[in-house]
């Protein structure tokens, strides 16, 4: 009887947690690319910080477009960048935050792209120790 018992209560607890939704946080992983109310080009400056002690100012250009591609655009003094971010490489966080990563000439670069009416934050950490961040404004 005692092990019928337990039987009985290990199929329960199967059954019980099978029917939980434990997916209540709103990360996603759809690879729809980004919302079409974010599509346009967006530019501005990028503060980019080396090493943890060298600054430098870069010019940032990124296209989010209705294809399956992000093109991002860095250039400046320590830098010259272009990366393209397919949608199968993007992850909805929220629904103004994105998140992807990416690899270029050897180097992995972790983007947040964070967007806010007109504006759009990007943000990246890179694998050569590199730390970037500018606000970009919507021009077309």
């Amino acid at each position: 009887m005692n092990r019928l018992l337990k039987i009985i209560i290990i199929f329960s607890a199967f059954f019980i947690s099978s029917c939980l939704n434990f997916n209540t946080g709103s990360l996603s992983f759809n690879n729809n690319g980004i919302d079409d109310k974010y599509y346009g080009t967006y530019e501005g400056s990028v503060t980019i910080i080396e090493n943890n002690n060298l600054t430098s100012q870069a010019t940032a250009n990124v296209i989010v477009s209705s294809g399956s591609v992000v093109t991002i655009r860095i250039w400046g003094s320590l830098i010259n960048l272009h990366i393209p971010i397919y949608k199968e490489s993007l992850i909805k966080i929220s629904d103004n935050m994105y998140k992807a990563s990416v690899t270029s000439s050897g180097i992995r670069y972790d983007l947040t792209l964070s967007f806010n009416s007109s504006i759009m934050n990007l943000y990246y950490v890179s694998s050569n120790n590199a730390i970037g961040e500018g606000n970009l404004t919507k021009i077309r």
